[in-house]
């Protein structure tokens, strides 16, 4: 286990490629490289202000929509505090 990280959520993500348009075209390649999540599933409503983690690296998130269709299911969700 890593102790920098304890208590923290990790999700997909990575450093923009020169093929990206841009940071939600990052995150979409991400995901779908990470965990095989179709990009044309994902709607980014907006890309919010990047923070610091506590280690000091620069995190640039997105707030994003998953399009799922009937006989789909959703297995955990859960929310964080954004502040």
């Amino acid at each position: 286990m890593c102790v920098l990280y304890v208590g923290e959520v990790a999700l997909p993500g990575g450093k923009a490629e020169e093929g990206d348009k841009d940071d939600a075209d990052t995150a979409k390649r991400e995901a779908e490289e990470e965990i095989g999540l179709d990009p044309e599933l994902v709607n980014v409503v907006t890309v919010l202000e990047p923070f610091l983690s506590k280690v000091s690296v620069l995190f640039k998130n997105s707030l994003t929509e998953l399009k799922l269709f009937s006989g789909d299911c959703l297995r955990y969700l859960f929310c964080i505090t954004l502040n």
